[in-house]
């Protein structure tokens, strides 16, 4: 399996793709190999699936937090430095 993910704003393309090692001390072994541009990582798949679900827990706390701060923007008349520290502390809270 392999796929091609756009990588946004630093340009180029995440190519991922899966593998089994051929050398002989690991022969069969399974892997996910990563390119970024010149960067290239292989992990085992459990270290792949770590990663995914990192990845997206990242993404949801990004949405919260923009959601968060777009209502604190809409319903306060707090200043963006005000804005910062309840983000922190709800970040804090959410570990």
């Amino acid at each position: 399996m392999s796929t091609d993910i756009p990588s946004g704003t630093h340009g180029g393309m995440i190519h991922i793709e899966s593998g089994i090692a051929g050398a002989l001390e690991r022969r069969g072994q399974p892997f996910v190999h990563l390119t970024w541009g010149e960067m290239k990582a292989q992990l085992t798949p459990a270290e792949a699936r770590a990663h995914a679900l990192h990845i997206l827990e990242c993404a949801e706390a990004a949405e919260s937090d923009a959601l968060l701060w777009r209502w604190l923007d809409e319903t306060t008349g707090v200043t963006d430095e005000q804005k910062a520290a309840v983000l922190i502390r709800f970040r804090e809270l959410r570990g």
